[in-house]
Parts: C-alpha cells; sequence; structure tokens
C-alpha cells in the first residue's frame, strides 16, 4: 500500500514546486504598470465581467498555475503585465489550471471600454467564439 502512494506523492510535489516562468513580455508603445490598482477599474470590471467574476492577483503576486490546487484562497489568474498607450490598455495574465496558457486583450477606453484586440490562438476575435477568459 505505501509503495503506491509514493508516484502520487512525487507527482504532489512536482506539481507544487514547478511553477510555470514566463519569458519578459512588453508591448512596444506601451506604459507598463507595476500593480493592478493602477489599470483603470472599467477595465477590471470588464476583463472579471469576460471571465465570468473570476479573480485575479496582482502582478507578481502567487496564484494557481497547475491543476493541482496547492492553496484554494489562490485565485487561478495573474496579471504578468499590463500597460497604456493614450486610451488603450493592454492586459497580459497567466490562466491556471488545466493546460496552463496566457491571454493578452487590449481594451479601448473611449467612447466605453471595450475590447479591440485579443493576442490568443484559441478565441476567435471579434466574433468571441471559442474564448475562455
Amino acid at each position: 500500500m505505501k509503495l503506491k502512494l509514493i508516484p502520487i506523492l512525487c507527482f504532489a510535489l512536482l506539481a507544487t514546486a514547478c511553477g510555470y516562468s514566463e519569458p519578459a513580455y512588453n508591448k512596444p508603445g506601451y506604459t507598463p504598470v507595476n500593480r493592478r490598482v493602477a489599470i483603470p477599474s472599467e477595465v477590471m470590471e470588464t476583463l472579471v465581467d469576460l471571465c465570468q467574476q473570476c479573480s485575479f492577483a496582482d502582478i507578481g503576486e502567487d496564484y494557481e498555475q497547475t491543476d493541482f490546487r496547492r492553496d484554494a484562497a489562490l485565485p487561478w489568474r495573474g496579471i504578468s503585465w499590463a500597460g497604456y498607450s493614450g486610451s488603450k490598455w493592454t492586459i497580459r495574465y497567466g490562466h491556471g489550471g488545466r493546460g496552463f496558457h496566457y491571454h493578452t486583450l487590449t481594451f479601448e477606453m473611449v467612447p466605453s471600454v471595450h475590447i479591440v484586440a485579443i493576442e490568443d490562438d484559441s478565441c476567435d476575435f471579434p466574433d468571441m467564439r471559442d474564448c475562455e477568459f
């Protein structure tokens, strides 16, 4: 019985210890921000509505990157980069769980907040078919 638990424990330790580290991201022509509070609340509200009221870890904070739940208090998504250029805001975030991946969305704030670009191979923009936020 004890021998059967060893592979499970090894997998659990590996999943816990191996968070994915993204290469540096920057969007040319955009001024980066280093805290979520710098992102306009209207942009964050639109993003949260897209993912059906999900929560986001702030830039540089921990979030759940695997489908092995280490801490139920951690959100599944974490903002890795955010920046603005005029009235446009781009947010890049990691989406944890099975098949960890990144989403990059650009919002225009004028005349009201709306998405103008999605950098995501699985999402058909602007129809929004097959989009998983």
